[in-house]
């Protein structure tokens, strides 16, 4: 069904819900919006994610045995974030979503996965939040200076704002994040745990997808919102 409701979107075009706050960040004020959308890009991913979906199921039956509840409840909380991930129209929204992707991506390797699982869970959760930290008081310095998180705003109106010494650590620390997620190396030391100790099936979610998100904000949120960085690293 699911997947079924994705396919349109391949076809339609740019477009997107409207923009509604959904809360104010504490102290610095900005309002957060809960804004979706799709283009010829996140479309296709949404697309890519939802077909995958099925065939990560129905080839799990045998593997997770009297457990299938508990692993499809999992595989599909981790399409709601990605496919959240893929349409966020708001910065912090996107942040929210990219987090939350590594809580049932991490227990279905800790619960489904191999001899060492639990290491290769750990190990995937640590360097993705360390990587993912940086990112995080990034946005709120960006909050902060620009008064909103939109993304449609913040390429427009973040890069005559940076101050080219200050810009460089700012932009790192916002790739960090997603240069851990392609991986690239040295942050690629979870890579080989988690996709041999996870199940097969939800291996091919990470790595079909999951590291898909990492290109797709270095392409729609590192470039657009820092091209002088982007176009000098």
């Amino acid at each position: 069904a699911v997947a079924g409701i994705a396919l349109p979107l391949l076809g339609a075009g740019m477009v997107a819900t409207k923009a509604v706050t959904w809360f104010v960040v504490p102290v610095i004020g900005t309002e957060v919006k809960w804004l979706l959308t799709s283009d010829g890009v996140s479309a296709w991913m949404v697309a890519l994610l939802a077909a995958l979906v099925p065939a990560t199921l129905l080839s799990a039956r045998r593997i997770v045995g009297e457990r299938m509840r508990e692993f499809a409840a999992l595989v599909f909380l981790m399409q709601g974030c990605m496919t959240g991930a893929f349409l966020s129209g708001d910065l912090l929204v996107f942040y929210a979503f990219f987090e939350a992707m590594l809580i049932p991506a991490a227990v279905l390797i800790a619960l489904f996965g191999g001899r060492d699982r639990r290491r290769a869970a750990m190990l995937f959760m640590g360097f993705s939040l360390a990587g993912s930290a940086p990112m995080f008081f990034a946005i709120w310095w960006i909050a902060l200076a620009c008064q909103t998180t939109e993304l449609a705003v913040l390429a427009t109106r973040l890069p005559t704002m940076l101050d080219p010494q200050f810009a460089p650590w700012l932009f790192w620390a916002v790739a960090l994040a997603f240069l851990v997620k392609l991986p690239v190396v040295p942050l690629h030391l979870w890579q080989a745990d988690a996709y041999a100790e996870g199940p097969a099936p939800a291996s091919a979610l990470l790595t079909g997808v999951m590291a898909k998100i990492g290109l797709f904000g270095v392409a729609r949120i590192l470039v657009p919102l820092f091209p002088v960085e982007a176009a000098r690293f």
